[in-house]
């Protein structure tokens, strides 16, 4: 297998710590194309999807590789991507666990990330009224609003969260995806997923950082 393209995760920073080898190559997703192969279904040219990847070339099992069509117009990459795990994990946080219902406003943090944006823009065609994001830097609040459409969106470091959030979102109810446990307060439901940044913590956060008075409805999902 010749790798053509490698994903870089958030998980692979506490793998680096507990569960890879020194001086060994890291796994991680990739895509390559088959350069030989024994299995009947599996021939040169091919694309597949693995995990060997972080290397130029990588021998893998027929059990360990899925095979990925070829669709006019879609990129390859976007299997690592919105067609990926990042993608799976945002619709999956928004329409099983958050059950994101029409005309909902939706905040979401760590929104320039790679869930995070996708979780926005799959938001808005499921119908939701606002799509509101945070992110890191000036830069990413104008991507936010200006290429990937969400309504509003602000640095978070420019203030409390919860008093940023109810300027841009005063009376909404609010869906919250978030990836940063912070306080956020007077919101209907939370939901934390793709929770990378929390991989490192020596002790997870209780809920009751997320907000000093009750949540009416919480759900947890990590990713």
């Amino acid at each position: 297998m010749e790798n053509i393209y490698l994903s870089v995760d958030p998980y692979m920073r506490s793998s680096m710590d507990a569960v890879w080898d020194l001086h060994t190559p890291l796994d991680g997703r990739a895509i390559g194309c088959v350069v030989e192969s024994r299995i009947p279904h599996l021939v040169r040219g091919d694309l597949v999807l693995h995990r060997k990847g972080w290397r130029t070339h990588a021998l893998v099992r027929a059990e360990d590789v899925q095979g990925l069509p070829q669709v006019p117009g879609v990129p390859i990459s976007a299997y690592l991507g919105i067609l990926g795990g990042t993608g799976l994990a945002a619709y999956v946080a928004l329409t099983k666990i958050a059950r994101l219902q029409t005309e909902e406003s939706v905040f979401i943090s760590a929104a320039a990330g790679g869930v995070g944006s996708a979780a926005g823009q799959i938001a808005r065609l499921l119908g939701a009224s606002r799509v509101i994001g945070s992110a890191g830097s000036a830069a990413k609040v104008t991507h936010l609003t200006k290429d990937l459409g969400f309504d509003a969106a602000f640095d978070y470091h420019d203030g409390p969260v919860s008093e940023l959030l109810t300027q841009v979102a005063p009376k909404e109810s609010t869906s919250i995806s978030t990836t940063l446990v912070e306080s956020i307060s007077k919101r209907r439901s939370v939901l934390c997923m793709n929770t990378g940044a929390l991989r490192c913590a020596v002790r997870w956060p209780s809920t009751t950082a997320l907000s000093p008075q009750p949540l009416l409805a919480t759900s947890l999902a990590l990713c």
